[in-house]
């Protein structure tokens, strides 16, 4: 850091000083955007998504380049001192998770993985599933020509996806590209309810009832917020349509929990959004890795982590005990993998979960009832 300083002060002045008063400015919009939601106006989503990482390695950079500059300029003081404060208020939006928690009642274990369409990894990580004893998989990307391949590996898992002959609202190819895989012991004689698309993309909904705990299961992927990795030209022609579809989104998933108020429901999966945007304040819901995690939550890319895009939540009648990321290599995310119960339901509760089996239509799946 020190070089990078020398070569800042090569610049000169009438151009560092700008440069300073921007990245300053930057970076205390970076600290305040996710303090007061400031991501509801879209281009202040360029403060809240990037990770919280880079903006403190800048701070850092901020205050060492002020401290080597000293009392060559008069502002140095000012500099350093805002780059200090800027470090102290990211350091808690870095994510920290709140520890485990011994398991008080029968729990279920949950995973969550964004698999980027991996069909060859789909026998090592139905493997790996076995052997951590997973109760509960959700799995994003995975397209209909890449289904059997994870089917036929998850043996001894009931594997659900949403209707694909559904209407969608979103316009984007692959809307049926997740799947939700139940190990078949656990669940009893209902047939589970599957909602699909409910916030109008790719995130889908089950009712079941697991070791005799009626739940819904939510795997959620949303649409990323404006950027693309391997395009970036849609960042200037596609801006503002990915911007409102992720917000949009969340809208969905609020009415859909506000309908199921007071069910248990479990959320996991690729939210395409860090801790701290307006995406991830689901009121009533509580995120495991806050509960129960370690440390700072990263799930991306996974050669070197910095950046938390995926989740697992809940609400209703649900608790965590513990939370934790894992490279299970099938692609650049992290898998998720949670310890969680359900409470067992009141007569008033299970009145409320088998609200939802009327009004729905047989979908392709035998025995397994679609809603669209």
């Amino acid at each position: 850091m020190p070089v990078l300083s020398r070569a800042f002060l090569s610049v000169p002045r009438r151009v560092r000083l700008p440069v300073r008063i921007a990245l300053l400015a930057y970076l205390a919009g970076a600290c305040l955007a996710p303090l007061w939601q400031l991501d509801a106006w879209y281009p202040a989503m360029l403060l809240t998504y990037p990770p919280r990482a880079l903006f403190l390695v800048l701070a850092t950079m901020l205050a060492v380049e002020g401290i080597v500059r000293g009392r060559r300029d008069r502002s140095w003081h000012v500099q350093v001192a805002g780059a200090v404060v800027a470090a102290a208020l990211l350091w808690p939006q870095l994510d920290w998770g709140g520890g485990a928690i011994e398991p008080t009642a029968e729990h279920l274990k949950l995973l969550s993985y964004n698999v980027h369409h991996n069909t060859a990894g789909a026998v090592d990580l139905a493997r790996e599933a076995r052997e951590r004893g997973v109760d509960i998989l959700c799995l994003q990307e995975v397209r209909a020509g890449e289904r059997p391949a994870f089917v036929e590996a998850l043996e001894g898992y009931r594997v659900l996806w949403g209707d694909e002959h559904a209407r969608i609202e979103h316009w984007n190819y692959g809307p049926i590209s997740s799947l939700i895989a139940i190990r078949e012991t656990l669940l009893g004689d209902e047939p589970p309810l599957i909602e699909t698309a409910i916030t109008g993309y790719r995130t889908f909904a089950v009712h079941v009832v697991v070791a005799g705990r009626p739940m819904w299961i939510v795997n959620v992927h949303t649409t990323k917020a404006f950027w693309s990795l391997s395009e970036s030209f849609t960042l200037m022609t596609r801006a503002r349509y990915k911007a409102t579809w992720h917000a949009f989104e969340r809208e969905h998933l609020l009415a859909w929990l506000d309908d199921h108020r007071g069910e248990a429901v479990v959320l996991a999966g690729d939210f395409n959004a860090p801790a701290g945007t307006r995406v991830l304040d689901l009121p009533g819901t509580q995120r495991a890795h806050v509960v129960a995690g370690e440390g700072w939550h990263r799930t991306l890319p996974a050669a070197l982590p910095i950046w938390g895009v995926d989740h697992v939540l809940s609400a209703g009648p649900v608790h965590f005990y513990s939370y934790e990321t894992l490279d299970l290599g099938l692609s650049d995310q992290l898998a998720q993998l949670a310890t969680l119960s359900v409470e067992a339901p009141s007569l008033a509760a299970a009145g409320r979960a088998g609200r939802p089996t009327m009004s729905v239509a047989r979908g392709p799946a035998t025995g397994t009832l679609r809603r669209h």
